[in-house]
């Protein structure tokens, strides 16, 4: 299979045709080798490399020494968001308000080309905006779209819907999960207005990329919470005999 050269970076290819094996367990237990990938992707080694870096850093797989890169043990893909993630944001949007800040386009950085899959030249979507809970500040976000997306969603539509389901109804593309990386940080400026707290304050900060049913990410999202006002709950699902057959 040859990859397509001039536009996406051949690495940041690799990452959505692995990923979507994964999400469709044409994988099962590990990534098949370097020079296996590098043979049938007419890439270079470093190119691979590239590659799983990028699903290391989504935790859907890591390295094991003389054994090879091996498919991280988890339910992501079975009890994602369409089992329930999806719903509890919905009900959470419809519970709270939000307001729009800025609205721009911009050359991404270059965790958002990695995360999104676009070009460094290409331009981008971003929206800024602050959610209020019961009256009181809640989160401060910065919302990251692939520009053709953005320019079908109207921006009044921000203040009612969260935005993967803007993306479906007015891109028309249908969602499939969602990944979550949970860090630190510390309030700037910007943060420290809107959020009502002090700037180098600690706020949770939470990475949410969204992918289309066909393996590609849709929505980048960075969301700062202040840590006062959240409760972050994580619920494991251990697998029963017959889960583990299946």
């Amino acid at each position: 299979m040859n990859l397509m050269k001039g536009g996406l970076p051949l690495y940041l290819q690799l990452v959505g045709i692995l990923r979507k094996r994964i999400q469709n367990k044409e994988y099962q237990v590990q990534i098949p080798p370097e020079n296996v990938l590098t043979s049938e992707f007419k890439v270079s080694r470093f190119t691979v490399r590239q590659a799983l870096e990028i699903l290391k850093t989504e935790r859907l797989v890591f390295a094991k020494q003389g054994v090879g890169t091996l498919l991280s043990r988890t339910d992501s893909f079975k009890y994602g968001m369409l089992t329930g993630d999806f719903e509890h944001l919905i009900y959470f949007a419809s519970e709270s308000t939000v307001k729009v800040l800025d609205k721009e386009t911009l050359f991404p950085p270059k965790e958002v080309v990695e995360k999104l899959q676009v070009s460094p030249g290409e331009k981008i979507f971003r929206y800024t905006t602050i959610r209020h809970l019961k009256k009181q500040p809640f989160s401060f976000s910065y919302i990251y779209l692939p520009y053709s997306l953005g320019l079908m969603i109207p921006p009044r539509e921000l203040k009612v819907k969260p935005v993967f389901k803007l993306i479906e109804e007015y891109g028309h593309v249908p969602l499939a999960e969602t990944i979550h990386r949970i860090s630190a940080a510390s309030a700037d400026e910007a943060m420290s207005r809107a959020l009502e707290v002090k700037k180098g304050e600690p706020v949770l900060l939470v990475y949410r990329t969204y992918y289309a049913q066909d393996g590609r990410p849709v929505e980048l999202s960075e969301v700062y919470y202040d840590v006062k006002r959240l409760e972050y709950t994580i619920r494991l699902r251990r697998q029963t005999g017959l889960e583990k057959r299946s």
